[in-house]
């Protein structure tokens, strides 16, 4: 009686260790997905730079733009024939909703280099494992966000988790 007592206490303690392993796989899984939506979006802008390099000329340089929303409103480009300026303002638009889209409480900056106009740092931030997309929201309502982004230096809105990649569009 005793014996089988001890071997039950043995089988639930090994039940559990799989079931905490289980639980850790799927967050990491969930963590990897966030992290690869993230650096799909990195790519997304840094292709859209590459097909509007004029815009890279302008001053101000309209691909530099913090986590808030899109500057101005923007002519859609698909189904109209924009100057290269209202091309980066539609890249943007559509760039900060795909994010918004494909990531929780999803948000991202862009900043040109100052010493290298070929250079970006892209901060596309997201909040990491929630399922609840009312919680996220909630998040990132309350979050406080710096409408400016001195040198090089992006920093995720607090709460969020991030990647930081310096892309150069140009070669």
């Amino acid at each position: 009686m005793g014996e089988s007592l001890v071997s039950l206490v043995v089988l639930a303690l090994g039940v559990l260790g799989l079931i905490g392993f289980q639980l850790q796989t799927l967050k990491d899984t969930k963590d990897s997905v966030g992290r690869s939506r993230a650096i799909v979006s990195i790519q997304d802008i840094a292709e859209r730079i590459r097909i509007n390099p004029s815009a890279t000329t302008l001053v101000p340089n309209p691909y530099n733009v913090g986590f808030g929303p899109a500057p101005g409103a923007a002519q859609n480009c698909t189904a109209n024939v924009c100057t290269v300026q209202q091309l980066a303002a539609w890249d943007l638009v559509r760039w900060k909703a795909n994010a918004t889209a494909a990531l929780p409480g999803g948000r991202v900056a862009i900043q040109p280099s100052p010493t290298d106009p070929r250079q970006y740092a892209v901060m596309v931030c997201w909040l990491e494992n929630t399922g609840d997309s009312a919680a996220a929201a909630a998040i990132v309502q309350n979050t406080t966000v710096s409408g400016s982004i001195v040198g090089m230096n992006l920093t995720c809105p607090a709460g969020l988790t991030g990647h930081l990649s310096y892309v150069q569009p140009f070669r």
